[in-house]
């Protein structure tokens, strides 16, 4: 069973979501981070491909030119796309990205450049993430459940986002991720505000954050 979130929580996903849940979870044996301890994000990409393409999802096959995908970010002259991001699944209709994370997923804050790549992206309202249960010692579900949970409910920051899927690679306890808080998130936003420079968002008028703090020029 693979054990997910809804952000907003107050808002039902919609059915292509649900349907991204159901692919994961029909090969949760498969990428099962307590049985496979040792598997790259690639590896994990590869063993659902085929079933998010039965879906509608084009998928990352490689690392050539050919076989990445690439979300417009800005456009330039002619309408020529001058600035894209890459994605690990992408469906058009439904105006979704998929990023599915391994080790580096929380210890190098991955999953934070996933969901400010995807607010710059054109053209899409949710995002995946696909995240282990557990690295080595760090519960980064559970980490990165609480960063999500406290970022919507503080309602501080507002995503140009519809809503965002967090999955985690196996079953594990939702109450338990609900009654085992650390403060680890703090962390996590300290990188955030420290690494970004909120400012420069308000080049991309068309995609910006709502902000709860001035921003000079």
């Amino acid at each position: 069973m693979i054990n997910w979130a809804h952000f907003p929580q107050s808002d039902k996903p919609p059915l292509i979501l649900n349907e991204v849940v159901s692919v994961f979870q029909k090969h949760a044996k498969d990428i099962d981070s307590e049985i496979h301890e040792v598997q790259v994000s690639d590896e994990i990409l590869a063993k659902v491909a085929d079933s998010l393409e039965e879906i509608g999802f084009e998928v990352e096959r490689g690392k050539k030119k050919n076989q990445k995908i690439h979300i417009p970010v800005l456009y330039g002259m002619n309408g020529v796309t001058e600035k894209a991001f890459e994605a690990d699944g992408y469906h058009k209709d439904g105006r979704v990205v998929i990023e599915v994370e391994a080790g580096r997923g929380v210890t190098n804050y991955q999953f934070l450049k996933d969901l400010f790549q995807a607010c710059m992206m054109q053209d899409i309202d949710y995002l995946v993430i696909t995240v282990r249960n557990k690295y080595k010692s760090s519960k980064d579900f559970e980490k990165v459940f609480t960063f999500f949970d406290t970022l919507y409910k503080s309602n501080r920051l507002h995503l140009p986002l519809k809503g965002v899927l967090l999955c985690c690679w196996m079953f594990y306890c939702y109450r338990e991720v609900l009654e085992s808080r650390s403060e680890e998130h703090l962390g996590i936003c300290e990188w955030l505000f420290a690494n970004l420079d909120f400012s420069t968002l308000f080049l991309f008028p068309s995609r910006c954050f709502e902000l709860p703090i001035p921003c000079d020029g």
